[in-house]
């Protein structure tokens, strides 16, 4: 799930006037904030057969003080992922037919197709020791997968895979916990009322719930399914907290909150008319980031204060940013 509602929005955003420069969007506070990895959308003046304007999407890399680096040029890149290590970044790229995982160094460079096989890839999450990540598949007709890719053995593994027939068509957001143990995504439910089901049911609508794989066992239980629709979980670095997007379903706009692994002790830092989506914490966990109109911000974890951390501005807009490790910052 993750991304494709704040890429709608965003999308839309690039039809409205920017809020900066062009030689200054995109850049971070001098001497705040930490490098972050960001997609930033760029809307062309070549247009599809429906008469609107094509977009591109790729990666840069935007640090406190500096002009944003571009880290790939495809304009097919998007919900990256850096490496624990902080020197390579995976990412959801494109072949001839599927959304594939793709990765590229930390510093820019070329960029590597890593997954070959067939089925849309989405939201790419390492496994704290870098040797793997975990990521969602899904296809028309066919049930989501959750599936793990071993880098140096080439190696893909189904790990888990829906039961339910007719839950099929999710772009999964995917989160690794810091201590290895669980991968936390977003599985949707599909209600039907007065039938059976092997979901927790959301009686008359339909939506999306937070789930957790053990890695060890391979069981899944739900994490997180107090909310009519949530989605795009992100671990907290020392695993305490995972954040979310919440929705109602409704024309209100999603907002974000954070909350304990198993769903307690709630907290929403978002407020407001526009939507907030695509959370991360900062590397400390004191910060939350997300994109709203466009714009990538950061709040605190009571949502008390909040700042613009990278603008849009003309036809660029952005719908992702995650901090890059430690070990990134001074690269």
């Amino acid at each position: 799930m993750r991304k494709l509602c704040a890429l709608a929005v965003a999308i839309v955003l690039l039809g409205a006037p920017g809020h900066a420069s062009e030689t200054t969007a995109g850049r971070l506070p001098s001497g705040d904030g930490e490098p972050l990895v960001a997609v930033q959308i760029r809307r062309l003046d070549e247009r599809n057969r429906y008469g609107d304007r094509k977009v591109a999407f790729d990666l840069f890399l935007v640090r406190p003080g500096a002009d944003p680096v571009r880290l790939t040029r495809t304009g097919k890149a998007f919900a990256p992922s850096p490496r624990p290590d902080g020197k390579r970044i995976a990412f959801v790229c494109r072949d001839r037919y599927w959304n594939q995982v793709c990765t590229v160094p930390a510093g820019g460079g070329r960029s590597r197709l890593v997954t070959a096989s067939g089925g849309h890839k989405s939201t790419p999450s390492w496994s704290p020791d870098g040797r793997r990540f975990g990521y969602g598949i899904y296809e028309s007709g066919t049930p989501n997968e959750l599936r793990t890719f071993q880098v140096r053995r080439r190696r893909e593994q189904v790990v888990w895979r829906e039961a339910d027939e007719s839950v099929v068509l999710g772009n999964m957001g995917v989160s690794w916990s810091p201590d290895g143990a669980t991968l936390a995504f977003d599985r949707r439910a599909t209600a039907v009322e007065d039938s059976p089901a092997p979901l927790p049911v959301l009686t008359g609508s339909r939506g999306w719930q937070i789930w957790g794989l053990d890695v060890a066992s391979g069981e899944v239980r739900p994490l997180i399914d107090d909310y009519p629709w949530q989605y795009d979980p992100f671990y907290s670095p020392d695993g305490e907290r995972i954040v979310f997007v919440t929705w109602s379903g409704t024309s209100a706009p999603s907002q974000i909150v954070h909350a304990r692994p198993d769903g307690s002790d709630p907290v929403q830092v978002t407020r407001g008319s526009s939507s907030a989506t695509s959370p991360s914490f900062s590397r400390d966990g004191r910060w939350i980031y997300f994109i709203r109109d466009g714009n990538v911000y950061r709040t605190d974890l009571l949502g008390t204060q909040t700042e613009v951390v990278v603008r849009a501005a003309g036809r660029r807009s952005y719908f992702d940013a995650i901090p890059m490790p430690a070990s990134a910052a001074a690269g």
